[in-house]
């Protein structure tokens, strides 16, 4: 008999992705757990960030708030925030003591400096709470998201516990980044943009224009209304996140505060080679392959340069296959790696692999869709080592490297036999009609 009941466990494993990926959730947490047990703790920075980072943890939450105090987070801080981001954490640091906040740096390197210092915003009781209180709120909505697209409760239950414990989720989260609600609010909008309710469809609009007012690059899940032709919820898209981008300024150094944002913005893009980029990836082969034997310092620039051409390419052109893409999963599939495409340090931009994850979920019936494999390589936090001081090597960003760039040739693939399918059946109605 337990035979049996185990026999049928396994096939229900093996026959529904959502048990299936479950199980290798458990699986790689589990492994996290002994490897940790086993080193007694000195892998701990192996999975968050860099090896020599390993006292920041939130450091996206508690510096913000240290950038907004003077509201003139631009001028002082360079900070890379859009100002509904910082507009929300000015509102939590007016909850915060005078007297205490009345110490922190002014600087941008005071804000690293302040790290284990009696003034440090992670010892101080009410920073700390507001940190846990906003790590609370981000797992209820993923929880009520979760039950909001999977009616079943079970299985709501155990789709919460694969989007909480999900890489990028778990990274964001102790970055204490706000990409956490932009990337509920651009999964709302995903589900919610063709609701029959009125109301439902109209916040959907409003939900990714906030996600965009937080972090710019949630509006290329824009593109699905056109792709919809919902061309009438696309404008009011638009309006809304021209508000939700451009107000906020009022509180943050006006239109000076505008002009320096796009400076710094336009700065950070220029400097910073991010992980997941082509240009990342092809700057980094000479150097793998020839590094040992020549000198490649010389030749850096030119091969940036010209991987940088290639990058923006790359990026159209996933804007562009959205439009060629049948399928919504694979739609979602290609905006999200734009998204990776977009910004500097594109590892908190693998959150915004969750949506994917849920709908592909949900579809057990296409056992040949390799997207799925791909999508659940980044969303497991699979038990790999961020970094070797050994050997130098970052091995999480090495191997999620080569995932985006097969998942990004592969759904390059897709993309084009979807789109010689529709030529093709449009070809023939026309044909049927003469």
């Amino acid at each position: 008999m337990d035979r049996l009941y185990f026999g049928r466990g396994l096939r229900k494993i093996s026959s529904d992705r959502l048990y299936l990926y479950t199980a290798l959730n458990v699986v790689c947490l589990f492994c996290i757990y002994v490897l940790l047990f086993f080193d007694l703790g000195e892998l701990r920075s192996f999975f968050w960030y860099y090896h020599d980072n390993i006292d920041d943890t939130g450091m996206d939450f508690y510096n913000s708030m240290i950038y907004v105090r003077g509201r003139t987070p631009y001028t002082k801080f360079d900070t890379l925030y859009p100002p509904l981001a910082n507009l929300f954490y000015w509102l939590l640091y007016k909850t915060v003591p005078k007297s205490y906040s009345s110490g922190w740096p002014d600087t941008f390197m005071g804000a690293l400096r302040n790290r284990r210092t009696k003034t440090d915003l992670r010892v101080v009781q009410s920073t700390t709470v507001l940190f846990l209180v906003f790590i609370v709120v981000c797992v209820f909505l993923i929880y009520l998201l979760a039950m909001y697209y999977e009616p079943g409760k079970k299985r709501a239950t155990i789709l919460a516990f694969d989007l909480l414990t999900a890489f990028g989720t778990l990274y964001a989260f102790e970055r204490g980044n706000i990409i956490l609600l932009a990337v509920l609010l651009t999964t709302f909008f995903i589900f919610g943009r063709k609701s029959e309710n009125k109301i439902v469809r109209e916040l959907s609009y409003i939900a990714l224009a906030l996600a965009a007012g937080l972090k710019l690059y949630p509006a290329v899940f824009g593109i699905l209304l056109i792709r919809d032709k919902n061309i009438k919820g696309a404008v009011r898209t638009v309006i809304y996140g021209i508000l939700a981008f451009f107000l906020p300024f009022v509180f943050f150094e006006g239109v000076e505060g505008i002009k320096i944002f796009f400076s710094i913005l336009t700065k950070f893009e220029k400097d910073t080679l991010a992980p997941f980029k082509v240009s990342t990836i092809i700057s980094k082969v000479p150097e793998y392959l020839l590094g040992k034997f020549v000198d490649m310092s010389a030749y850096t620039a030119a091969i940036e340069s010209v991987a940088g051409v290639i990058d923006k390419v790359f990026l159209v052109l996933m804007l562009l296959l959205a439009f060629a893409c049948r399928k919504e999963r694979d739609c979602l599939t290609v905006l999200f790696i734009a998204t990776l495409f977009l910004q500097g340090t594109s590892s908190y931009c693998l959150i915004f692999s969750l949506p994917c994850l849920m709908v592909m979920l949900e579809d057990s019936d296409d056992k040949y869709d390799f997207s799925f494999v791909f999508v659940a390589l980044l969303s497991l936090p699979l038990p790999l080592m961020r970094y070797s001081p050994r050997v130098k090597l970052n091995y999480i960003t090495m191997f999620q490297e080569v995932i985006v760039l097969g998942l990004t040739l592969y759904m390059i693939v897709i993309a084009i036999v979807d789109l010689k399918a529709r030529i093709g059946q449009k070809s023939r109605m026309v044909k049927s009609e003469v």
